[in-house]
């Protein structure tokens, strides 16, 4: 029983495992055949743009959506496919047990085949059951075309199924589960019956070459691919109705849609489509269910065997490649193709289906020719080379460009070609349509204009005027530019298709607008010519003047053109005019001009005549294509500008943000220094109560000291007054003792001179007693003097004493008197000063603050005046006081001197009276 479980496991893991990665590989494979067995059953796809078959399917997939989108609704597919791998062989091994129990496949062998039929059958349905849903949502993810999300319908696996309940319930994610399990019956009856049979005749299934059991696998599946096919494709178209309502419904059931819309309606073909639909189903169930079916053969040994490949031979083809004005393509071509089959397999690649205008173009000799359709391409006169190469262009062109040109793809290839032949000066045109056409050719390229984007330089490398143009001015690449921008932001709002057509509507214009050149000669002047060949007809040209022709052919003024040899014959349709003829160098050169008349005059009577069907039909759907585009682009333009509004309206409301933002930060500051504001008032305001009740207190004491200062003002005033008064007085006696000094200088000048005369009268009673003394008694005192008497002696002690005491307590008394007077004085003055200075320093401490600055330079200017006084006065009173010491001190010695002149004077008077009067 656990032996049956791990194989029961390991043959789930490995199926399943080799399911996901088969399904992967083979993914894109697997989208190419849904789309092309539902394309005629999907909405998304009309009519117009129907594949074609599988290389155009394949080509176009990733152009119009992506190369990613050859895997879109892998994943539900490898859910699918896991389990459903899985499924298959784990339910066949059961089923095998239950139909084959007992059964000799060797001796049984048509038992042994039925069995395996039944069980793989069995093994299908009962997988289907469980998987149908996945397998569902798997084709419709595979049809949901669309490059952008909004193109498409679904969003992935979840939104898919979610959406196919809500609108049909779980009938919709079963519709057409009936036509599905028959299919798959005899699909998985035919690949596992066969498989089974097969590997069971093999000698040793475990050690058969891969390359054998590949084979085998592919045979195998490819031939159950093939029986199962119509079945699978009828299965497709229901599952692509579930969703619908009313009239959008294309099928009804089954059996309506197998004989009655799908085989009528569609052709036997869209059954099995062999040529369409059947190789990729061939090609991706070969390569998948080989893939799945070889771990079969093998154990886990015979695996890590590598694979032998086969050498194919190769087909008898030659390489081609095709320059288109846009691009590059190889193709690998059979030696049989035609010029025609080649011409369609590039329109095909390109999309192209006006194919009236364009040709191969290839080159021969220094000479250019086109590629012949109805001939074989190696038949052709072309180059040898490998790969050969081609040009892709325009070989006819339009009369009216905006009337003939009905695809995108064709006003392209024409804008492009034009415009190069116009830059390469193929085509004449004057500096003004350059730039014009320049700003065109730019809006085509780059879109819109936009100074945010389009900065100066951005054209530096584009190539877009004429080298004729750009050295006719002396302009530099930045005048150009600046000239071109000027135009280029005036097509604003023109899409890229409506500026190429703008281009070509100017270039239709032009002179040599489609004209082929060619060197002709006539034969009777033997003069050089030219030949021009256009939509309009044949021109003539002389070789120096390509823009008016001398004679012109219209198409319709044409009979008959025709050429032998070299020489060339044009017969007007009026018999009356000259036929014209003239001479090629080569005959190659005629046939080429033949070939152009051709195709231009068809294309001229074409013109003239109705549409027809296809032409009808390209230019309906051109129409419904340009006016989609106009709504698409509108409402393009509408949500660009709704875009740009609400860019406008987000980067104002991000701008009031941050204003809002910064408003809120300063409002936050500022709150938050209101706050520090308000505590620092609040501080303020308590300091300033306290300061206001401190100067209160201090107001109350300014107040009691202002009416003390108003008492000691008075007081003050009053003693200013009174040392005023003092000063005056003080001046006053300075004065009275500079007199008094003058007094006792005239004082002492008197008693000078009594003092002289004092000498002189002294001098004379000298004289006179020395007179006396030596003519009265000069006896006397010789011989003999009595003694003295007592009372002379004593006098004269008491004289000397007297003179000595006199002359001692004068001075003393003198020079104390002076310094009395002098230091009473000094001190006076001294007491004068300090009263002055204090008086100063009270009244400046009464002083008020503006009183101070006005009175100041009066109060100055007097206190200099009165320091210059004070000098004065103290210059005066030092001149007094030394005038006074030298009087002092003359008529102190003078008066001693008369002192002692009169002690003499008395002594000698008193020794006069003692003498005995003489004998006369």
């Amino acid at each position: 029983m656990a032996e049956h479980a791990v194989s029961f496991a390991k043959d789930f893991l490995t199926a399943g495992f080799a399911a996901a990665i088969s399904e992967t590989a083979v993914a894109p494979i697997e989208r190419v055949k849904l789309l092309l067995q539902v394309q005629h059953a999907s909405n998304q796809i009309t009519p117009d743009k129907h594949y074609k078959g599988f290389i155009d399917c394949f080509i176009r997939i990733p152009k119009e959506q992506g190369v990613y989108s050859y895997w879109r609704g892998n994943l539900a597919n490898v859910i699918r496919y896991f389990p459903t791998q899985a499924l298959n062989f784990a339910f066949k091994d059961k089923y095998r047990k239950m139909f084959l129990n007992g059964i000799d496949q060797h001796k049984q062998f048509w038992k042994y085949f039925a069995g395996n039929l039944a069980s793989g059958g069995a093994a299908g349905a009962t997988s289907l059951c469980f998987v149908y849903p996945l397998d569902f949502t798997r084709t419709r993810l595979a049809v949901d075309v669309g490059k952008t999300q909004a193109e498409r319908e679904f969003r992935g696996v979840r939104d898919c199924l979610l959406k196919i309940y809500k609108s049909d319930g779980v009938r919709g994610l079963y519709q057409g589960f009936c036509v599905s399990l028959q299919g798959i019956i005899i699909y998985r009856a035919a690949c596992f019956g066969i498989y089974d049979t097969a590997k069971g005749m093999l000698p040793d299934p475990n050690n058969t070459h891969i390359l054998v059991s590949w084979m085998i696998a592919q045979t195998v599946t490819c031939v159950a691919s093939m029986i199962s096919y119509p079945f699978d494709t009828v299965r497709r178209c229901m599952m692509m109705q579930s969703g619908l309502k009313g009239a959008d419904i294309m099928y009804t059931g089954t059996i309506d849609c197998w004989p009655a819309k799908l085989t009528l309606g569609a052709g036997i073909r869209s059954l099995s489509c062999p040529e369409r639909n059947a190789r990729p189903p061939v090609i991706r169930v070969g390569r998948r269910e080989s893939g799945t079916l070889l771990p079969g053969f093998f154990d886990n040994s015979t695996l890590n065997m590598s694979i032998l490949g086969l050498k194919k031979k190769q087909p008898n083809t030659f390489k081609v490649k095709v320059i288109t004005m846009d691009a590059e393509m190889e193709f690998s071509c059979e030696v049989k193709w035609k010029g025609k089959d080649l011409f369609d397999l590039v329109c095909r690649t390109i999309g192209l289906r006006e194919t009236w205008f364009f040709g191969l173009r290839y080159t021969v000799k220094d000479t250019y020719a086109w590629l012949k359709p109805e001939k074989q391409v190696l038949d052709q006169d072309v180059p040898k080379d490998s790969p050969i190469t081609f040009h892709f262009l325009a070989k006819f062109f339009p009369e009216k460009v905006e009337e003939e040109l009905v695809q995108e793809i064709t006003q392209h290839l024409f804008f492009l070609q034009v415009k190069k032949q116009i830059l390469d000066e193929e085509i004449f045109c004057s500096p003004e349509a350059s730039v014009l056409l320049a700003s065109y050719a730019v809006q085509a390229k780059y879109g819109d204009y936009d100074p945010n984007f389009h900065k100066r330089g951005f054209l530096a490398q584009d190539e877009l005027l004429p080298k004729r143009v750009l050295m006719q001015y002396q302009m530099t690449p930045d005048m150009w530019e600046e000239k071109i921008t000027a135009w280029y932001a005036e097509h604003r709002g023109i899409a890229r298709d409506e500026a190429e057509m703008e281009y070509l509507k100017i270039a239709q214009d032009l002179e040599m607008y489609g004209v082929s050149y060619f060197a002709i000669t006539q034969n009777k002047r033997d003069t050089d010519l030219l030949l021009g060949v256009d939509a309009q007809g044949l021109h003539i040209y002389s070789p120096n003047s390509k823009l008016n022709p001398n004679k012109s052919f219209p198409w319709s003024g044409i009979r008959n053109i025709s050429y032998s040899e070299k020489e060339f014959t044009i017969k007007p349709l009026d018999k009356k005019k000259e036929v014209f003829k003239f001479y090629s160098s080569q005959l190659r050169v005629n046939k080429l001009i033949l070939q152009l008349c051709i195709g231009n005059h068809d294309l001229f009577m074409r013109r003239r005549k109705v549409d027809s069907i296809e032409v009808q039909q390209m230019k309906a759907q051109a129409k419904e294509e340009k006016a989609r585009k106009k709504m698409e682009r509108q409402i393009l333009a509408r949500e660009k500008q709704m875009r740009e509004e609400a860019e406008r309206a987000k980067e104002e409301m991000e701008r009031r943000l941050f204003q809002l933002q910064d408003e809120a930060r300063l409002a936050n500051e500022a709150l938050l220094r209101s706050e520090e504001t308000a505590d620092l008032l609040a501080e303020k305001a308590q300091i300033a109560e306290e300061e206001a009740k401190l100067l209160a207190h201090k107001a109350a004491e300014a107040e009691q000291e202002r009416q003390r200062l108003e008492v000691t003002a008075m007081k003050t005033k009053e003693e200013k007054r009174l040392m005023e008064q003092k000063m005056r007085e003080a001046e006053q006696l300075a004065v009275k003792l500079v007199e008094q000094s003058e007094r006792r200088l005239k004082e002492a000048d008197h008693l000078k001179q009594d003092l002289t005369e004092a000498k002189d009268a002294e001098r004379r009673a000298k004289q006179k007693l020395l007179e006396i003394t030596k003519t009265t008694y000069p006896l006397i005192a010789a011989y003999s003097a009595p003694p003295a008497p007592p009372e002379a002696a004593d006098f004269a002690y008491e004289s000397e004493s007297m003179r000595l005491d006199f002359k001692d307590s004068d001075m003393k008394r003198l020079s104390m008197e002076i310094e009395r007077e002098r230091l009473e004085y000094m001190e006076k003055s001294k007491h004068l000063q300090d009263q002055l200075k204090e008086l100063k320093s009270e009244i400046e401490s009464l002083k008020l603050e503006e009183q101070q600055q006005q009175q100041q330079q009066q109060h100055q200017q007097q206190q200099q005046q009165q320091q210059q006084q004070q000098q004065q006065r103290n210059r005066r009173l030092s001149t007094a006081s030394t005038v006074r010491r030298e009087v002092t001190s003359r008529s102190q010695s003078t008066y001693l001197t008369a002192i002692e002149t009169l002690h003499t004077c008395l002594r000698w008077l008193s020794l006069k009276k003692c003498e005995p009067a003489p004998d006369r």
